[in-house]
């Protein structure tokens, strides 16, 4: 499936096939709900949403990883958010490594705890922006 979601993503390298519309790209006539994927993250959102959305994705993770590490040291004399703040980042970066060998976001439980991630990233990032 790696293979093919390449030649798609270079089909429609700006565009994709569609959120969920990869399985109908692949055959027209494959029923509506056929589960395809490349078990890779990154493939998958190319493929389905384009270029520009995979690298929208991985600017959504390095900056939130960034964003956690540097508030990790601007508290580092605070255990409790030094340690949240970095297990928030390690907790990103082992999803990033995870999303190479499967696709993690179409899970709902996943998804979810993902978008809690990232509002408490922003949260963090706003509050330091306001106090420097």
């Amino acid at each position: 499936p790696g293979c093919t979601r390449r030649r798609r993503v270079a089909r429609a390298p700006l565009t994709g096939a569609g959120v969920g519309a990869y399985a109908l790209a692949l055959n027209p006539r494959s029923p509506e709900r056929t589960p395809v994927s490349a078990h890779n993250t990154y493939l998958d959102i190319a493929a389905e949403m384009g270029i520009p959305a995979l690298l929208a994705w991985l600017a959504l993770l390095f900056i939130s990883i960034g964003k956690l590490v540097s508030f990790s040291r601007f508290v580092s004399q605070s255990p409790l958010p030094f340690v949240f703040s970095l297990g928030l980042a390690g907790s990103l970066v082992l999803f990033s490594a995870q999303s190479f060998f499967d696709t993690a976001i179409y899970s709902p439980t996943l998804l979810a705890m993902l978008v809690v991630y990232f509002a408490i990233t922003a949260n963090i990032a706003s509050k330091r922006s306001h106090n420097d």
